[in-house]
């Protein structure tokens, strides 16, 4: 259940990064959104959230497979887990990771929904885990 937590923490930590870095890229100015021009600032801000999508990417594979192998959530929260994360899978091919970048400068809704169904279910699955673990302690 140690590990369980583990994964849980550090997926969470890296929830907050993408957050974070979502919410620098939303208070650009429209010149610095500008995907044509990208500034040395959007530059910096979509490196930032590629770091910080893959974390999470990698932090998310690590918690599902601690998830399987415990038991701790049944087959339809961990597929709707897998659909929610599908965001990250398709950040790793380069043409896509280009699109979602050039949608996200432009604040495309659709991608902006996906990243925000992504990071509430694992701030839930997340949540109710670390929730277990605290009534089992005690």
């Amino acid at each position: 259940m140690e590990t369980a937590e583990k994964q849980a923490q550090l997926l969470r930590l890296y929830v907050l990064e993408l957050k974070g870095c979502l919410q620098q890229m939303d208070a650009l100015s429209v010149f610095q959104r500008n995907p044509y021009l990208r500034s040395p600032r959007a530059k910096k801000l979509l490196n930032d959230v590629c770091e910080s999508m893959q974390h999470c990417l990698d932090a998310s594979l690590m918690f599902m497979a601690v998830a399987c192998r415990t038991k701790l959530y049944d087959a339809a929260a961990l597929k709707g887990y897998h659909g929610a994360c599908q965001i990250l899978f398709d950040f790793q091919d380069a043409l896509q990771r280009q699109e979602i970048l050039h949608l996200l400068l432009v604040r495309d809704r659709s991608v902006q929904r996906r990243l925000e169904q992504f990071l509430t279910v694992s701030e839930r699955m997340t949540g109710m885990l670390l929730q277990q673990h605290m009534e089992q302690a005690s």
